[in-house]
């Protein structure tokens, strides 16, 4: 009997030994933290008690674990001291002026000088001469002069923190970002009204100050603030274009520029590794952890029933497409298109996916516009400063002393050409080009 007992024992254990063999070399084979990165104290940006999450855990053969190893070794930010700006507190901030100037945009009424120029800007390019008057007047009303005034100070200092409040996940509110373009929209008619009355030096100061603001480091790295600075570059590139046109100096607003250019990649990377963590994680903490929670409840509605291990096997997806995205997202939009609706196509049946990831191909291509946008204004910048000193424009932008990259398109690929429109104007553009191009 007795050696009958311990056979069984001696069996039982070659039993589990053998499942944890299955289960150590069939799973994926999460990676070493150890040995591609440093040790690090701090916890999970969301979550106080992540060790006690099952979707957590650190063990061999767990498929959440495993995608987060990998992230954190192909250099992805998945804590909050990566992913907000902890900014050197020997710097400046300009959020107290920036603040004081979007609160009197925020309580202006709108028969006010401030809600009025907002109004005005969206007629901007058809403005009849009573607008031009009306416009004159409203910008010299003491209200608005201070207002630009805070924007100015604001401008001069190193950092914006709005000091916004990410525990709350999809429910974060962003009431300064309406506010922001409004003011750009000020500043950009200020610049245009000053050009127009030959006060060249103003316009171009007051251009600089709206591009030093919508290019600033900030804690908000949320993709909607990345779309709203998109569509102030699109603002302010026709007070760019206009100053050129006027053959204004704009040698100071193309180092702007090319500061815009060269950062926005790593900037549209970082909110790409905050939307995973505050939007992502944020819901599968709810609905794995807290589903009486009614911001939960919110969630499941959203998103229909999901038991625990579905909503840990959709974590575990959602993690790996936002990990395949991100590195799409480090080549420009030509490059990587197709590869991108590949992935989408992947996430088709996945609820969370299904409701986020084909909004990143629209973000995906709207940034790459954008950075093509900025490339045709340093470029036509660069023209105008050849044309100043050789009496001629360049047979080709190749000539130009301007990095390679700031040639092609990073929608198509294709390079851009200087090429007379039927109107007869000169425009860097390309023969594919859907914009227009840029007027020289």
């Amino acid at each position: 009997m007795k050696i009958n007992r311990l056979g069984f024992k001696i069996f039982l254990l070659s039993l589990l030994i053998s499942l944890f063999i299955v289960e150590r070399y069939t799973a994926d084979k999460p990676v070493d933290e150890s040995a591609v990165i440093s040790p690090k104290s701090t916890k999970s940006p969301l979550l106080n008690k992540a060790n006690k999450l099952d979707f957590f855990r650190k063990r061999y053969g767990d498929k959440i674990s495993n995608i987060f190893n990998q992230m954190r070794a192909s250099g992805h930010a998945i804590y909050a001291d990566e992913i907000i700006s902890d900014f050197d507190k020997s710097q400046h901030s300009g959020s107290e002026d920036f603040m004081v100037a979007l609160e009197m945009i925020q309580k202006a009424d709108k028969d006010s000088p401030i809600a009025q120029l907002s109004t005005l800007w969206k007629k901007k390019s058809k403005l009849s001469e009573d607008d031009i008057k009306k416009i004159r007047e409203l910008l010299g009303d003491a209200s608005v002069e201070e207002l630009l005034d805070y924007a100015r100070k604001a401008s001069e200092k190193d950092y914006l923190d709005f000091k916004l409040d990410y525990s709350q996940g999809p429910n974060l509110l962003l009431p300064h970002l309406g506010s922001t373009r409004n003011l750009m929209r000020i500043l950009s008619l200020k610049s245009f009204i000053d050009s127009n009355e030959g006060r060249t030096e103003e316009a171009v100061n007051n251009l600089n100050i709206a591009l030093k603001l919508n290019n600033m480091a900030s804690d908000d790295v949320t993709l909607i603030n990345e779309l709203v600075e998109v569509a102030v570059t699109k603002i302010l590139s026709e007070n760019v274009s206009d100053l050129r046109l006027a053959g204004v100096d704009l040698s100071e607003t193309y180092k702007i520029l090319e500061a815009d250019l060269n950062s926005s990649q790593d900037n549209q990377l970082n909110t790409i590794d905050a939307e995973t963590h505050y939007f992502g994680t944020w819901i599968f903490d709810k609905l794995i952890n807290k589903p009486d929670d009614p911001q939960a409840k919110e969630v499941i509605a959203m998103l229909g029933d999901l038991t625990p291990t579905e909503a840990k096997e959709q974590y575990a997806t959602y993690l790996n497409s936002m990990m395949e995205i991100r590195e799409l997202m480090e080549e420009p939009y030509h490059v990587n298109a197709s590869k991108f609706e590949e992935v989408i196509d992947k996430s088709k049946y996945e609820s969370v996916l299904k409701l986020i990831l084909p909004a990143y191909n629209s973000i995906y291509k709207k940034f790459h516009e954008n950075q093509s946008l900025l490339k045709k204004n340093l470029l036509a910048i660069k023209v105008y400063e050849y044309e100043q000193k050789h009496g001629v424009k360049p047979e080709s932008l190749a000539t130009l002393d301007v990095p390679d990259d700031y040639l092609i398109d990073n929608i198509t690929g294709k390079p851009f050409l200087i090429i007379s429109s039927s109107g007869g104007e000169d425009v860097i553009t390309h023969v594919d080009d859907k914009t227009g191009g840029v007027k020289l």
